[in-house]
Parts: C-alpha cells; structure tokens; sequence
C-alpha cells in the first residue's frame, strides 16, 4: 500500500507526526493533505484530457486504412467515375 515503507516507518513517521503537531491539529493537517492530492490529481487528469493522449494512440489505425476507403474532402465520398476522369486527366 505505502510502497517501500515498512510498518516500523510508518509508525515511526506517525508518532512524529503527533509529536510535532499535537493531537488537535492532525484532523486539520489530514483534510489539508486530502485536499491538495485532490487537486494534484483534478490537475493531472486536466492535463491528460488537453493532450488527449487517446487520440494519439488511434492515429495509427486512421492512417493505415487505404486511401480509396477514407472520406474525400467535403464530407462524400469520391464518385468512382469521377475518380476514373481525374486518373485519366493525370495519365
């Protein structure tokens, strides 16, 4: 759960804790902390949502589909004779 730190450490960080900062103020010092992890991770998730890593990882399937299949310039797709004039206009 705590990564590398053992029972003995956590105890020993625990009781420091209450030492320091006195049984009244630990409730205040846990709401603190809750709530900067809170906004750590709203501003991670907000940094991950602009770059928007999915879209990323999908662009390798857009681009290895064949051209013939993929939407022409305009939202219709290419009319098969209109293909077949410009192929011809070109050659």
């Amino acid at each position: 759960m705590f990564g590398s730190i053992g029972m003995t450490e956590l105890l020993t960080i625990l009781l420091l804790v209450l030492i320091l900062f006195g049984p009244k103020r630990i409730p205040e010092l846990a709401r603190s902390l809750g709530k900067g992890l809170n906004e750590l991770r709203r501003a991670a998730e907000d940094v991950k949502n602009e770059l928007d890593l999915n879209d990323i990882d999908k662009q390798p399937e857009r681009l290895s589909k064949p051209l013939e299949n993929q939407v022409a310039w305009g939202g219709e797709t290419p009319d098969k004779k209109e293909t077949e004039a410009n192929n011809a206009r070109t050659n």
